[in-house]
């Protein structure tokens, strides 16, 4: 049985992100909304946590987009290769936000995927909830957004969630979300970074 816990989307009391992000921390698969679309993740370093999360999606890794949230530029470090002063002014501008850097990964994150991960998505959410979980939850999270429904009215999300996966995931974050709109995504794994989507934020 899925475990619903309610978090004002704007002003997120500290005790009820503390009870979610201890989800995090005891390995469980938890839904949450972001300031992009409603995501399934749970933590980094949890192997068992990312394959269930790819049965419960029907995803097959080599083609899923799995992004790893973090709560600032200097987490990034400890599982991508070194990039260029160019990145790091990107992600200072641009986040947090609705951007996700696709990065060099290095090779200790490498060990928690069935094949070998040469790139990661990278994030710094803005959503309070989901920043409030980064901070309090004790690694990184690692992600990938929960297809949802054409026309589905983002008032309905929640609810939609919980009918679609209340046999699969063990905990639903149900809160206020915004119209979901796709993040940016900006490769930076070469020279010159690439616009491969544009989404929610807009670069010029």
């Amino acid at each position: 049985m899925v475990e619903v816990l309610y978090i004002d989307g704007e002003y997120p009391l500290q005790k009820d992100i503390n009870e979610a992000a201890a989800h995090f921390d005891r390995g469980q698969i938890v839904a949450f909304p972001t300031d992009t679309v409603y995501a399934l993740g749970c933590s980094l370093y949890n192997k068992e946590g990312i394959e269930r999360i790819l049965k419960v999606t029907g995803k097959e890794e080599k083609k899923t987009r799995l992004s790893v949230l973090v709560k600032d530029i200097k987490s990034i470090a400890a599982f991508v290769l070194p990039y260029s002063t160019q990145v790091f002014r990107a992600l200072k501008e641009y986040s947090p936000g609705p951007c996700t850097f696709i990065l060099n990964a290095n090779n200790h994150l490498g060990k928690f995927f069935k094949t070998s991960k040469k790139e990661i998505g990278v994030r710094i959410p803005s959503h309070p909830v989901t920043s409030g979980l980064l901070q309090n939850a004790k690694e990184a999270i690692i992600s990938t957004s929960i297809p949802l429904p054409e026309g589905l009215d983002p008032r309905d999300t929640a609810s939609y969630i919980l009918d679609t996966y209340k046999h699969t995931i063990d905990v639903l974050i149900y809160s206020e979300v915004e119209p979901p709109i796709e993040s940016t995504i900006l490769d930076c794994t070469t020279e010159e970074m690439v616009i491969v989507r544009e989404g929610k934020l807009k670069i010029s």
